[in-house]
């Protein structure tokens, strides 16, 4: 008697957080768009709240990381990213001076003159690692700095590790770009097992996820990786004790690229705002990827706190 075929199985469907993250990712690379000064630009105004939401990335990241964030808040407010110089889908320069922090911060502020709606008469600033810098440098150098209503700071990274500084100052001039290129090219063919996916996320995340992180790790030039590494200058105790609004904290307890400590534990000290909240999450430096959920939650809960 012949054996009874087996019948055809289904696919597996992808884990429910792989698929809101793919519908996320689709949302930026649907609404980005390249300007005439060929930078990378999401700006999605919404009539129906004052309040505009600043999305700013992290050092070697790019808008799309925040995807998930981006795509919930577009639902109730209007959104602003962007892909700083040389990063993402942005354009890179030849001018090592327009990776520093001070040209980042500045070309912000003009990017969000230019692109805020004009209705918007409120912000909130969100960002990730390096961009914790920027937002909390532009609270304090805007010149609507009196319009920003809270920033919501996620891994924020406020002093280097002394094998990191080492690495910048000693070692990171002498290595030519191309070398840099070499090593991210053999990088983007390990997938999901890449070395910046194994340091950005935790081991939770799930293949996709690592193997999304490492193509977007990856897309960025040498030159603009070593540039934005010797023009980034993390904001210190002098920037976050100056700061007088809202602040939400929220780090990865797996975060081994800006540890909770001494982070997080740093800017707690610095910051003379009583009402800083801080929550920590099971997961690695990409909590807005891993935990994006629970991140959303928690951003739509500060804005209703901080916004009549």
């Amino acid at each position: 008697m012949p054996p009874t075929p087996t019948p055809p199985q289904p696919p597996t469907p992808p884990p429910p957080g792989d698929a809101a993250l793919a519908a996320a990712f689709a949302f930026a690379d649907a609404n980005a768009r390249r300007t005439h000064h060929r930078t990378n630009v999401l700006a999605l105004p919404n009539a129906a709240s004052p309040l505009c939401i600043v999305f700013l990335h992290g050092l070697w990241g790019q808008l799309r990381e925040l995807a998930p964030l981006i795509q919930h808040a577009a639902q109730a407010h209007s959104v602003l990213a962007f892909d700083s110089v040389g990063h993402g889908r942005s354009a890179a320069s030849v001018d090592p001076a327009d990776y520093t922090t001070d040209v980042i911060v500045k070309d912000t502020a003009d990017f969000v003159e230019q692109f805020a709606p004009p209705h918007a008469s409120r912000f909130v600033l969100v960002g990730h690692s390096y961009g914790c810098t920027i937002a909390a440098r532009l609270a304090l150098e805007w010149a609507r700095r009196d319009a920003v209503a809270g920033i919501f700071l996620i891994a924020p990274k406020s002093e280097l590790a002394s094998h990191e500084a080492v690495l910048i100052d000693r070692l990171a001039p002498f290595v030519p770009s191309a070398t840099v290129d070499a090593a991210s090219w053999v990088d983007s063919k390990l997938g999901s097992v890449s070395v910046i996916s194994l340091a950005a996320l935790s081991r939770n995340a799930t293949p996709m996820l690592r193997a999304e992180q490492t193509a977007m790790f990856n897309v960025m030039s040498g030159i603009a990786k070593k540039n934005t590494l010797l023009g980034a200058r993390f904001a210190g105790k002098d920037v976050y004790e100056q700061l007088r609004l809202p602040i939400m904290l929220v780090g990865g307890t797996l975060d081994t690229i800006a540890p909770v400590v001494p982070n997080i534990t740093n800017i707690e000290k610095w910051v003379a705002v009583p009402a800083t909240r801080v929550h920590l999450l099971i997961s690695g430096h990409q909590v807005m990827l891993e935990q994006h959920a629970k991140v959303n939650d928690l951003l739509d809960a500060f804005i209703a706190d901080i916004t009549p």
